[in-house]
């Protein structure tokens, strides 16, 4: 069969798979499915079942084709497994479905409910939704007036809507619906006890708005009498109940504002006590992994208990993978699934010992699909991206090491371009991650296959301030946003250039986003290496930022080593020093080419950060500089942006390295 090459579109053609659940006995799952439709600019999905012969069936479908693009998300199996229960908004509008194993689905709330969990006895289910009752008519459209320090969020928005989350009950057969929790503070993550008669869940109940630190707690369902389980110096989410009911274990740390600190295992007596850290001595934070921008859809990320109590499965990264692992109570960790891999959620199922764990995992060279891992050995159960991946020439990435600024050792990975042919020079482009505190690693990313197959050699890379490579690793870039960090990045390139021969040392690009955009801002105002730069969803300002961004007053300042925008000059830590490291202040050094591509709706990184660098820009006139700008999208536009908008920004990226690094 001949190969083609990657394509813009081909990142619409991916069947984008998440979510996997295994029944109750264990022998199908179910998981979440979502698909591209590029007629109607949008994503649809639907829920699959995949059983232990690989045979898989659709089993959710929206009546009405004409109602436009239907979701049904979130599979949760009852535990007798009779039903299944899903979220969708078929019908135009939120709900939670329940539906027989031989039958026809059913809503079963009138509310727009999430973080769906089925009570013990498969009597009811939990969930958490805003009081439709407590929704004010908004009578001036235009007018928006706010009193919480949070006011704002990427991807919802402003909050206008001033209602907050609570916990609910519905019984399945008689449709009553019970609010659990009744505050002024937002509760989610509910988890019944194995005695169906408690939740715990998640809540920030502080006066006090800047203390982000939420705590567990727990909620008698019959009475609604709750109380206040952990007292840690940091935040604690995640809460699972053991099944002999007498711990509580939660993700979280204790060490405050240390922005870089591994989020940890811990558990803590139900009726209350002393909190133990079960991952203190394993130097990886729960949950972190390997990014990618051909996902689409949530999943598991809670640590699932064996049967016994005696210890819990979850998930973590390291160096640049996705891994499963087992803990004990008594803090010994054992690796289970450490494949080349990537993955964003995870399900355990157990029977008599015998362990099964299912993942959405992808590699370099194709998109994710569900696996099983049992008996020592990785399963892959479905083949919804195989056929695409057949007809695509894709190139599988080189790992590397290097040493950087204070001889820290540095872990990259670099792909050729597709018809190498030895003795020739190429162009390469390197890429930034976000963050920083995300990673690159073993997974797919579509952007960087589309770049191989125009010819390009990709190279990216984790600098320090990186996650899965421990607590101390991470924490090297807080305080030095555009030091240390900014070295590794010049240093792999040195690296790589003087490495590997097939590279053209005077055709080298960069390109990132978000802290990836930061450091592409960066790097323009601090060196002429690279010919072409586009910079995404970036930062240029750090002050403007602290006050503009959903996260800026909290996230930058602890980022930023506790810089805050009055501190004076003699705390060296004050305005100076941030401006010190933002590109705009030194606007006026940037020779290079640079395409500048935001999102209107970008809250996290604001677009008036792209305004400004593109202002000054074009008012030195020293650089050629460019704009592209997508209105309706937020931060998420490279990963889950509508359609339409992807192609063209991949196009915008593609177009600037074709006009200044070729």
């Amino acid at each position: 069969m001949t190969k083609r090459k990657v394509t813009v579109e081909d990142i619409c053609k991916i069947k984008f798979v998440s979510d996997p659940r295994f029944t109750p006995c264990g022998k199908a799952l179910a998981f979440t499915l979502t698909t591209a439709d590029v007629d109607k600019n949008g994503y649809e999905s639907a829920i699959y079942v995949v059983n232990e012969h690989k045979e898989m069936t659709r089993i959710t479908y929206s009546p009405k084709k004409k109602e436009g693009l239907v979701k049904d998300t979130s599979p949760r199996w009852s535990p007798d497994s009779k039903y299944l229960a899903f979220a969708s908004n078929r019908g135009g509008k939120k709900r939670i479905f329940i539906m027989p194993t031989s039958g026809e689905a059913r809503p079963i709330t009138d509310m727009a409910g999430s973080s769906i969990t089925w009570s013990p006895d498969s009597k009811r289910i939990a969930f958490v939704a805003k009081d439709p009752q407590e929704k004010e008519e908004i009578k001036n459209p235009d007018k928006m007036h706010f009193t919480k320090l949070r006011y704002k969020f990427n991807g919802q928005g402003y909050f206008v809507d001033k209602r907050v989350n609570y916990l609910w009950v519905v019984d399945i057969d008689t449709g009553e619906v019970k609010k659990v929790t009744n505050t002024e503070y937002h509760d989610s993550m509910p988890e019944w006890s194995p005695c169906g008669q408690y939740l715990a869940f998640v809540s920030t109940r502080h006066e006090d708005e800047t203390n982000l630190w939420s705590d567990i707690y727990i909620v008698e369902v019959a009475t609604g009498e709750t109380r206040k389980l952990t007292q840690n110096n940091g935040p604690a989410s995640m809460p699972s109940w053991s099944p002999c009911g007498k711990y509580i274990a939660f993700v979280g740390h204790n060490k405050v504002e240390k922005h870089s600190a591994n989020q940890n295992i811990w558990i803590i007596p139900a009726t209350g006590g002393e909190a133990k850290n079960l991952t203190l001595n394993y130097d990886r934070s729960i949950g972190s992994g390997p990014g990618s921008d051909s996902r689409y859809g949530a999943g598991n990320n809670t640590p699932i208990w064996k049967k016994d109590s005696s210890g819990l499965f979850f998930r973590v990264g390291d160096h640049g993978l996705s891994v499963v692992c087992l803990v004990d109570l008594d803090g010994n960790v054992e690796e289970l699934v450490t494949e080349k891999q990537g993955f964003t959620s995870f399900d355990v199922h157990e029977v008599n010992g015998q362990v099964k764990i299912a993942y959405n995992a992808e590699n370099p060279v194709h998109p994710a699909e569900i696996y099983v891992f049992a008996n020592g050995f990785q399963t892959k159960m479905t083949s919804c991206n195989d056929q695409l991946m057949a007809e695509l020439e894709l190139f599988y990435p080189e790992n590397y090491t290097f040493k950087s600024a204070k001889d820290w050792e540095i872990e990259g990975w670099i792909m050729k371009p597709v018809g190498f042919e030895a003795g020739k020079k190429y162009p390469v482009v390197v890429q930034i991650h976000g963050g920083p505190a995300s990673a690159y690693g073993w997974s797919f990313y579509h952007e960087f296959q589309l770049l191989c197959s125009l010819g390009y050699g990709v190279v990216y890379t984790n600098p320090r301030g990186s996650r899965t490579y421990g607590e101390d690793f991470t924490h090297g870039v807080i305080g030095d946003w555009g030091g240390h960090d900014y070295d590794d990045i010049m240093s792999a390139v040195d690296y790589v250039t003087k490495t590997y021969e097939w590279i053209d040392n005077d055709r080298v690009g960069v390109t990132g986003g978000s802290y990836g955009g930061y450091l592409c801002n960066w790097i323009a105002t601090q060196t002429d290496r690279f010919k072409a730069i586009v910079t995404l969803r970036s930062i240029s300002n750090l002050y403007t930022k602290y006050g503009v961004s959903d996260i800026g007053w909290y996230g930058n300042r602890r980022g930023m080593g506790g810089a805050d925008l009055w501190d004076g000059p003699e705390k060296g830590i004050g305005e100076d020093f941030i401006m010190s490291r933002s590109a705009i202040r030194f606007a006026d050094q940037v020779t290079t080419p640079i395409l500048i591509i935001h999102s209107e709706e970008d809250y996290r990184c604001p677009f008036e950060q792209a305004e400004q660098f593109y202002v000054a820009l074009k008012r030195l006139g020293k650089a050629p500089v460019e704009l592209l700008v997508f209105k309706r999208e937020n931060h998420e536009l490279s990963r889950s942006g509508r359609p339409w908008n992807r192609f063209d920004r991949l196009r915008g990226i593609v177009d600037w390295f074709e006009r200044y690094l070729k």
